[in-house]
């Protein structure tokens, strides 16, 4: 995703077990990006535990949505990571 980016909503995204193992994101949001989930699907699949759903940047950005859809697989749902 772009810095200060719209996601109006996320559809279906699907991690390889076959793909880099090592800090693999399904959705990326930096620098005042807005990310709009409703009922999306997301595997992260079963190579590694190194994987995250939504990795939210700085306190700018926003993750909005009624949930943050299906989720398949191993890692992390949600990381906010503040900048201070």
């Amino acid at each position: 995703m772009l810095p200060k980016a719209t996601v109006s909503g996320v559809g279906k995204v699907i991690l390889k077990d076959d793909a880099v193992t090592n800090g693999s994101i399904a959705v990326y949001g930096s620098d005042g990006s807005e990310i709009t989930s409703d009922n999306g699907y997301i595997s992260l699949g079963k190579a590694s535990q190194q994987r995250v759903v939504y990795y939210i940047k700085d306190t700018a950005t926003k993750l909005k949505g009624i949930n943050i859809g299906e989720v398949l697989g191993y890692g992390v749902g949600v990381t906010w990571m503040a900048q201070i």
